[in-house]
């Protein structure tokens, strides 16, 4: 199956969610596997098919936890390195269980961590752009995106060095002004 489609599939399946109050899921997925794409591209540090391979797995990134579909669905649709790279990117215990997730990502293998901080990236952008309730996104959505902030900044890559290090520094930027909207809106709020 082309990109395209597997972006297609895994729209589908998310249907009408929401990402933020009011962006929808598939923006999310379509911008963690462009983003896969475009940087190691970029940095030419994947093969064509590894590429592919990548960018389907960041536009399914959210499918196990997020969507009805099972891992062996995936596996028959993609191949088993897809569903292993989503598999890896996949709290399987849900947001209430969050320390187990993060030493699971950060010890996997490269290609789980690269979708994982394109994951992030575009979590802390979601922020900036969509702060519109900062008390939700200080109790809610922080609690599980720190964690991992904390811990994959501190991984290092070998195949996608440049990548990898492209994608943390925009975390950091992203997270700094995640942070300063999150205050900002709390200071507009209060008056």
């Amino acid at each position: 199956m082309n990109e395209q489609k597997a972006f297609l599939f895994f729209k589908k399946l998310h249907g009408e969610q929401l990402h933020t109050p009011i962006t929808p899921t598939w923006m999310h997925i379509l911008r963690v596997g462009n983003n896969i794409k475009n940087v190691l591209s970029t940095y030419n540090e994947a093969n064509p098919s590894k590429l592919k391979e990548l960018t389907i797995a960041g536009y399914g990134h959210d499918s196990l936890e997020d969507t009805t579909i099972t891992y062996e669905e995936i596996k028959s649709e993609f191949g088993i390195i897809i569903a292993d790279y989503i598999l890896g990117v996949t709290n399987e215990k849900g947001d209430k269980e969050t320390k187990e997730h993060v030493r699971k990502v950060c010890k996997s293998s490269e290609e789980i961590q690269i979708i994982k901080l394109s994951d992030l990236g575009d979590n802390y952008t979601a922020i900036s752009h969509n702060c519109t309730d900062p008390i939700d996104i200080r109790n809610r959505v922080l609690p599980l995106l720190e964690p991992m902030y904390q811990e994959i900044m501190k991984t290092e890559f070998n195949i996608y060095r440049k990548s990898s290090e492209f994608f943390k520094q925009s975390i950091k930027n992203s997270r700094e002004s995640a942070f300063n909207i999150i205050d900002t809106t709390e200071l507009l709020l209060s008056l």
